[in-house]
């Protein structure tokens, strides 16, 4: 299994990735499509969520509590880790619910299918499409014309931006500052946008990061510039956060290792 950050780099071997266009980068992070032959991807536990069109018979999603096949189009949250299995294109959304729904109901705490989340002539287009690059156009002019900058979620999307700009600081007290926004309000967006509460978002944004720089940085890391207190509490974050020890993910990477001199 290739898994998100750990194996970044033989993930753009069987993927391919194109990041939006200008106007909707605030709301979308990037497109990919999974190669025709399915390979097994673990995706860590990360903020919003992610479209998924099917692009062949059916898919399969599993983690530690649950295990789904699909043959339909979905809304996966990302706010669990996922073990998919398929060929797929994939819509990654920096923010929730769906900038451009005005559906009742908040985040999703399970797969949903797409009817009724978009338009249907959209997804009837995308199941007609012959390559990626037909999917990410298509997709480009969806979505710049259907989010509107008036929407009162999209304002909701500008706190959380500077929220999570705050957090990259390492502003980690910026949620309590009532000159900011209220904690009531923002502990509102971020059940309604990510399916979470502030503190769990800080939570899973730190320990990605850290573990980006943990499998970039070799013996250059150092938990002290993520604001954990010592190695115990970076190991138990990323355990609570991930699912998985990190000797249980070094190991991971050492047989992926292993398996990439034997192909060479």
């Amino acid at each position: 299994m290739l898994t998100e950050i750990v194996h970044d780099d033989q993930l753009a071997l069987v993927t391919r990735k194109a990041l939006p266009g200008l106007p909707l980068q605030p709301v979308i992070e990037y497109y990919r499509e999974t190669e025709v032959e399915p390979v097994c991807l673990g995706y860590l536990p990360n903020l919003a969520f992610t479209l998924r069109f099917n692009l062949g018979q059916s898919f399969s999603l599993s983690n530690e509590e649950v295990c789904l096949k699909f043959n339909d189009h979905i809304l996966l949250p990302h706010n669990r880790g996922w073990i998919d299995q398929g060929h797929f294109f994939t819509i990654k959304f920096r923010f929730g619910i769906l900038p451009c729904h005005r559906g009742p109901g908040g985040f999703p705490a399970m797969p949903v299918t797409l009817r009724g989340l978009v338009a249907p002539e959209y997804i009837q287009k995308m199941g007609s499409t012959c390559s990626f690059e037909e999917r990410v156009a298509l997709s480009e002019q969806y979505f710049s014309s259907s989010i509107s900058l008036k929407n009162r979620q999209w304002k909701e999307c500008d706190v959380l931006e500077n929220f999570l700009q705050g957090l990259e600081q390492g502003n980690e007290g910026i949620f309590s500052d009532p000159a900011y926004v209220s904690a009531k309000s923002l502990q509102r967006y971020c059940l309604r946008h990510f399916g979470m509460s502030p503190k769990s978002v800080q939570c899973i944004l730190r320990v990605r990061k850290a573990l980006a720089a943990y499998f970039s940085s070799g013996s250059n890391f150092n938990i002290y510039d993520f604001n954990y207190y010592d190695y115990s509490h970076f190991y138990r974050e990323v355990k609570r956060v991930t699912g998985l020890k990190l000797k249980d993910i070094e190991k991971q990477k050492a047989e992926s290792r292993k398996e990439k001199a034997k192909s060479n």
